[in-house]
């Protein structure tokens, strides 16, 4: 693990990581964040799901990067809010999917809560039949 300026810390008995950046954290060749890594995905077109509060530095926006099979990029502002992102990609088939989030200049925390990966469900508009 590299380590960082930032706080990086798991609460006993929680499924959560937290991560305190400090307000003069800037992009490195290796930023931190996490890694998902899902051995035998659908093999279908695929949503991703990921869970998390955050709040950016006062005045700031900060972004979390989505790389990997999935991609997308998330602002977050500075009111500490939960949030929920699906993310809709197609993966390789026969190949295990996996999704990087990386956390960029402007957080100041951010708590990871869940990540899931499911088939993308079709949804029919009844109106338009």
């Amino acid at each position: 693990m590299t380590f960082y300026d930032g706080a990086i810390t798991l609460p006993e008995a929680q499924d959560e990581v937290y991560w305190s950046l400090p307000q003069d954290f800037h992009r490195t060749t290796d930023l931190p964040g996490l890694r998902s890594h899902f051995d035998q995905p659908p093999q279908q077109r695929c949503v991703v799901t990921l869970a998390f509060t955050a709040a950016s530095w006062a005045g700031a926006v900060g972004h979390i990067e989505i790389a990997g099979s999935a991609s997308g990029l998330i602002p977050v502002t500075n009111s500490y809010a939960d949030h929920t992102v699906d993310l809709a990609f197609a993966p390789f088939p026969g190949y295990p999917v996996e999704v990087f989030a990386f956390l960029r200049a402007g957080l100041h925390q951010v708590v990871f809560r869940s990540i899931t990966l499911r088939a993308e469900r079709v949804v029919v508009d009844p109106t338009r039949i």
